[in-house]
């Protein structure tokens, strides 16, 4: 199984981490089995505290983010062009 199409782990216990699935853009690249998609989230000004984590899921054409609410503020930027590139 590749890390893009891995399943999440749980988040810990007593977090304030949100699950969303965000269907892929077209300005964001499909991730390849090797990309890191941390670090690619990362590139783009998402951060990524203990607990939280990304993942692509192929069949259905989406990143499953699992991350704070002000994290997935960022990440609603980047999802809707407005993040840093």
């Amino acid at each position: 199984m590749s890390p893009a199409t891995m399943p999440l782990p749980p988040p810990p216990p007593n977090t304030n981490m949100f699950l969303t699935p965000y269907k892929r853009p077209a300005h964001l690249p499909k991730p390849k089995p090797d990309v890191d998609l941390l670090d690619m989230m990362r590139h783009h000004g998402v951060d990524f505290p203990k607990g939280a984590s990304v993942s692509y899921n192929v069949d259905s054409d989406q990143y499953v983010i699992r991350n704070t609410k002000e994290q997935m503020k960022r990440m609603d930027a980047v999802i809707d062009g407005q993040g840093s590139f």
